[in-house]
């Protein structure tokens, strides 16, 4: 799945014009299908509290201390 907000937009402009690098790990913790979605936009902001979802988010985590100390 691949996910966007428009938070990471100012970062990565920002990041352009000064000519340095920028990330961003999106971590997705909705629990309907993107067909759902578009047929209930409501549905979008049902947010899950499960064991997976703060795994996925210490993933993240660990996926861009990561990429800041190969």
């Amino acid at each position: 799945m691949v996910s966007s907000e428009m938070e990471c937009s100012a970062v990565f402009l920002v990041s352009k014009l000064r000519n340095i690098k920028a990330g961003a790990v999106l971590v997705v913790n909705t629990p309907e299908h993107p067909e759902e979605v578009l047929k209930n936009p409501d549905m979008i902001f049902t947010l899950v509290e499960e064991k997976k979802v703060q795994e996925g988010t210490v993933n993240g985590i660990k996926i861009a201390l990561g990429a800041l100390n190969p």
